[in-house]
């Protein structure tokens, strides 16, 4: 994780608050990964509201790198 965060805050091509975005994504996929990707476990871990988490995790777009939505839809296609 410090290797990543590093590396977001050593490029120059992105600005301040790109750069805080961009941490603040990677706090959030560590923290759903620690968590399964329950985003209400994830927010409290994190110490926000569910609401904040729901919002950025939408913002960030998150919800393509969730594992668990990928083996629903793979459910969802077996049982067709």
């Amino acid at each position: 994780m410090k290797e990543k965060v590093l590396d977001v805050l050593e490029r120059p091509d992105l600005s301040f608050e790109a750069r805080i975005d961009e941490i603040e994504k990677l706090l959030m996929v560590e923290a759903l990964q620690r968590n399964n990707w329950i985003k209400l476990k994830a927010a409290n871990d994190l110490k926000v509201t569910y609401r904040i988490f729901n919002y950025k995790y939408d913002k960030y777009g998150l919800n393509k790198q969730n594992p668990r939505k990928k083996r629903k839809k793979r459910m969802e296609e077996v049982n067709c």
